[in-house]
């Protein structure tokens, strides 16, 4: 969001972020006061937002004062952190993959010493996914020996895959292709194993599976990442996703009608678990609020599938409601949330009332209107 106009900005913090890596080569879940989770890391987008910022700065010549037109480039942000996300694909490959099928999972290893936050548990496990308590992960069983949740998890494979493709791209546009060796063939295995088991045939939409076979359908709006991994999604399962979860009234409520068709229930759109999921009545953090994340993640998988209408139109209809449902807290409270209530008598915020993360739910009609 600082990439808007502050880039100098918008680089200082990725470097904080990336450059707390731990010494094991992952980007540690939280870094802050003098401590950081030396057990487990957080969802992949460094390379992703940093292609960002790079695509936009490059071109206009901002150098490292982040004046535009000084003469510069913000490639050498890239060149800064480059190796450092490598070191965060390499690690995930060697210790995310979870067998047989070698699809990525979630994890917390132990860390001696070290009990902040109880490492290798489930419990912190889930914590690695960022989405804390997600019906996704009930049911789950966590194995103390290779530290690894039992699921196959479809968020961070796809993840996995789309940073896999960002840094060839950042690698190539500085002159480094081959510190990215593999990499290609690595992001085509990932993305191969996401389309022989990840699709849900029966519920026409990606979703976990576990290592038995059986899928966990749980339905959230992670199903739609794999829209940002190319070669992982075809045009028939992009539009079945749209028509029967994305814009259907009963799951995730996106619609450009959505003031006078949607129910009261899921009136805002995009909840975090699918509206017709048990968990999703009584609510609670990421059981079926709204988050600004999430909504930054979809809309970013469904540019990539703008020849096919039903995406385009679903993506529209997203950025509307998101901005509106944004737009109603700013305008009534000056709040910033960090999650909201996807009812339509939702008055405030259902967390932190002033929270950077939640003004993505407007940023993405922003990248919409071509104003980034």
């Amino acid at each position: 969001m600082f990439g808007l106009d502050a880039p100098a900005i918008a680089a200082s913090n990725l470097v904080q972020v990336i450059r707390s890596k731990t010494a094991q080569g992952f980007v540690p879940n939280f870094s802050s006061a003098g401590q950081k989770s030396l057990d487990r890391t957080e969802p992949m987008i460094g390379a992703k937002v940093l292609r960002v910022l790079h695509d936009k700065y490059a071109k206009a010549g901002t150098g490292k004062d982040g004046v535009a037109g000084s003469g510069g480039e913000y490639g050498w942000v890239a060149e800064l952190l480059l190796d450092d996300l490598l070191d965060w694909s390499d690690w995930f490959a060697t210790y995310r993959r979870l067998p047989p099928k070698g699809l990525l999972c979630l994890g917390s290893s132990p860390v001696p010493g070290n009990s902040y936050w109880g490492p290798n548990t489930l419990k912190s496990a889930m914590l690695e996914s960022g989405l804390d308590n997600s019906p996704m992960w009930d049911d789950t069983q966590f194995n103390t020996t290779s530290h690894q949740m039992q699921l196959y998890e479809l968020s961070s494979s796809s993840l996995f895959v789309s940073e896999a493709q960002h840094l060839i791209a950042l690698a190539v546009a500085l002159g480094r292709p081959g510190d990215t060796a593999g990499l290609a063939d690595r992001a085509a295995e990932m993305a191969a194993l996401i389309k022989s088991t990840l699709w849900d045939e029966q519920q026409q939409i990606f979703t976990n599976r576990f290592p038995n076979g059986t899928f966990h359908r749980r339905i959230s709006p992670t199903s739609f990442y794999p829209l940002m991994a190319a070669n992982t999604t075809s045009d028939a399962q992009a539009d079945a996703m749209m028509t029967g979860w994305l814009t259907n009234r009963s799951r995730f409520c996106i619609s450009p009608d959505f003031r006078t068709k949607n129910s009261d229930s899921c009136y805002w759109g995009l909840p975090s678990i699918s509206a017709d999921d048990p968990a999703f009545p009584p609510l609670g953090y990421w059981r079926g609020y709204v988050w600004g994340p999430m909504a930054q993640l979809t809309y970013w998988g469904l540019q990539q599938y703008d020849h096919v209408p039903s995406v385009r139109a679903a993506r529209k209809a997203l950025c509307g409601q998101m901005t509106s449902m944004f737009l109603q807290q700013w305008n009534q409270h000056a709040h910033v949330c960090e999650n909201f209530n996807p009812h339509k008598n939702g008055t405030d915020c259902t967390g932190t009332k002033f929270y950077h993360w939640g003004a993505l739910a407007g940023m993405i009609s922003i990248e919409e209107e071509g104003l980034y």
